[in-house]
């Protein structure tokens, strides 16, 4: 390759996000009608337990909605562990999205993570898939 073919292939890739943030989601089933400040308590107490990681505090919780949130996590790249919590009250049905980002995208153990989270001895089941 000519070295402007390479430069301009380079920077391409920086400014279109060649990266991608190391990331895990997983499911979990909660008995229906199980309230979501319930799963959010769990949720939150399973992260307040870490204490080998950075996590972000919770920035988002709305219960009627079904969402919990920490850190920015729509933001890309921010150091530490971030997640969404969705969460279906009436069928009893959620899902996780947690990011775990270090420096230049490093992998801080987002599968690990998640496993952490899915195995919390208050959500009943859990099922992992990572991408």
């Amino acid at each position: 390759m000519r070295p402007f073919t390479v430069l301009a292939a380079a920077t391409a890739c920086l400014l279109g996000g060649c990266f991608f943030e190391p990331s895990a989601s997983g499911a979990f089933s909660m008995q229906p009608g199980t309230p979501a400040d319930v799963v959010f308590r769990c949720v939150e107490a399973t992260i307040r337990a870490q204490t080998h990681a950075t996590w972000e505090d919770v920035t988002l919780r709305d219960g009627p909605a079904g969402v919990l949130e920490t850190g920015d996590f729509a933001s890309i790249n921010r150091v530490g562990f971030r997640v969404r919590v969705r969460y279906e009250a009436a069928v009893g049905k959620g899902n996780i999205q947690l990011k775990a980002s270090g420096p230049y995208f490093t992998d801080l153990g987002a599968d690990t993570a998640l496993a952490t989270l899915l195995s919390a001895p208050c959500l009943t089941s859990g099922s992992r898939r990572a991408h």
